[in-house]
């Protein structure tokens, strides 16, 4: 029998499931929700403004403190963002709306998330213009999560 996804998979997916009502159609002041990637990032957006919102994780530290032989707490930084055209007309708007949109969609508590996964705690908002020298402005929302797994014994 195969093993389960990574908890932080598993975390990413929820998280996406979650941030999926994010549409003006529910009363959200974007359509984020429409479209989430947990593997492309800004440098595939198209001309359509929030066509897009990838959920990501840039480094996953293991808490030596919490951590041992048989359970590991990974702490996860993610970052949680989405890209407009720059040419786009209120684009700066935009930015901010689905910033705001994402700020009250995250959820407060665990309940819901997978097994082993801690709060979500928000650590910042950034709106970058022209990451890389990409034709978009990327707004980010930025996040931590403690994510704690039990080895698995050996088979």
């Amino acid at each position: 029998m195969a093993r389960p996804d990574a908890l932080s998979w598993q975390f990413l997916e929820k998280l996406s499931d979650l941030l999926s009502v994010v549409q003006i159609a529910n009363g959200w002041r974007t359509d984020l929700g429409k479209a989430i990637s947990l593997e492309d990032d800004y440098a595939n957006v198209n001309d359509k403004p929030g066509s897009w919102l990838f959920l990501g994780t840039l480094d996953m530290p293991i808490d030596a403190a919490t951590s041992s032989r048989t359970i590991r707490t990974r702490l996860p930084n993610l970052t949680i963002e989405f890209a407009i055209p720059a040419k786009l007309g209120g684009a700066w708007k935009l930015a901010h709306n689905g910033l705001a949109d994402l700020l009250e969609a995250l959820p407060e508590s665990s309940i819901g998330f997978p097994v082993g996964a801690g709060k979500l705690a928000l650590n910042g908002t950034s709106i970058l213009r022209r990451p890389e020298g990409f034709p978009v402005i990327v707004a980010q929302v930025t996040a931590r999560v403690n994510l704690t797994e039990r080895k698995p014994t050996a088979q």
